[in-house]
């Protein structure tokens, strides 16, 4: 009888909790794509990824010239965010900050920088796109992104910081997210952007992977320490197929809090990279000389063959049509650029072409957002 008894009290101890995790694991999925309730937000995440930019011509004035942009009142972000911890990697021009919302309780934005054109480690890592390695903390072999990619997400998440006005010195961002939860003990998760232009889109998708899955709590019913919503502004493609089912996967998944958003522009070129055919990475009505030839057009049989030769094929993350992908109507167009600037002579010469299309303001304004003037410096 009392064996009985006891099993008969267990089963039904299972089930309730079954049941409980089933009636979360629905709430979850119906409020998982909802936002912190923070208005324009795409605008002002792309405003924040824009002032990731602020110093760049001056190391020594990156950290004022954010906080004056930060603090600027005619932006999207209208004064609202407030710098509490940064990170720079001189050595290979990787700059990381993050801000916390001065009015929503426990809000954060982790923004990267994109690249530097004038960094050779950050344009190798953009380059670095024939051998693809695996995804940490996947568990599969077949999970895999570029080897400049994996280069990128490693700096990220061995650079360390301060945090104003905490105990927390010298931390990289997972120890502050572990140590900041473990001493809060929040009954509510952390809400956490990440987001950044270009590479720095690149960065956020996967150093949002990264974290989502670092930080995750495994119970019988959903919670998490952080719920992490990340934005990628015209970043290029990095992952395969199956990194593209694992991001996704994470999105669905009852006791990981991740969401993830690519903004791409009709126009911009970058945002379309290394998907599809190498030769039409490039615009038709761009003049070659021939040393642009030499020096440009020689990098699509490149990449055509190494591709080819280690069977490698990049997807958009997320895919085409799917609603996480929102792509921009550009207001610039091609006819606009004065011809001069369609004469390709150099990699600079493309990039500044490139440009045109690809800058971080041109996403903000498509978002109906205000310029970041990114060039101004501290005082």
């Amino acid at each position: 009888m009392n064996l009985n008894f006891r099993t008969n009290h267990l089963s039904g101890f299972f089930v309730c909790i079954v049941f409980l995790s089933l009636f979360y694991t629905s709430s979850y999925a119906q409020r998982g794509e909802s936002t912190f309730y923070i208005e324009d937000e795409a605008a002002q995440v792309a405003t924040l990824s824009a002032i990731s930019y602020s110093g760049i011509l001056d190391y020594n004035k990156i950290v004022p010239s954010i906080e004056v942009n930060l603090e600027d009142e005619s932006l999207a972000t209208n004064d609202k965010w407030g710098l509490i911890w940064h990170s720079i990697n001189r050595q290979d021009s990787i700059v990381m900050y993050l801000a916390q919302h001065k009015e929503i309780l426990h809000t954060y934005a982790l923004i990267i920088r994109g690249t530097d054109t004038r960094s050779k480690t950050n344009l190798s890592d953009d380059f670095d796109v024939c051998d693809m390695v695996d995804f940490p903390l996947a568990n599969n072999k077949d999970i895999k992104i570029s080897k400049g990619s994996f280069n990128l997400l490693e700096s990220l998440i061995r650079m360390k910081g301060n945090v104003i006005n905490t105990p927390y010195s010298n931390v990289t961002i997972l120890e502050f997210i572990q140590k900041f939860t473990q001493d809060h003990q929040f009954q509510k998760p952390i809400n956490m952007y990440i987001a950044g232009h270009s590479s720095g889109g690149v960065a956020a998708l996967a150093l949002g992977a990264y974290l989502a899955k670092e930080t995750a709590k495994i119970r019988f019913i959903p919670d998490f320490l952080v719920k992490y919503r990340v934005f990628a502004f015209g970043n290029p493609s990095f992952g395969n197929e199956a990194f593209s089912a694992y991001c996704n996967d994470l999105s669905q998944h009852p006791f990981v809090g991740f969401q993830f958003y690519k903004y791409s522009l009709s126009n911009d070129y970058i945002a379309k990279y290394w998907i599809g055919e190498p030769a039409k990475m490039f615009p038709e009505s761009l003049k070659w000389t021939r040393t642009g030839i030499r020096t440009v057009k020689s990098f699509q049989k490149k990449i055509k063959s190494c591709f080819d030769k280690n069977n490698i094929q990049y997807v958009m993350v997320p895919k085409k049509n799917s609603k996480r992908l929102i792509v921009l109507e550009d207001n610039v167009i091609d006819s606009s650029i004065p011809k001069q600037k369609k004469v390709i002579n150099s990699w600079q010469d493309l990039f500044d072409y490139l440009s045109y299309f690809h800058n971080i303001n041109n996403y903000i304004k498509a978002l109906k957002g205000k310029e970041v003037d990114y060039l101004k410096i501290a005082k």
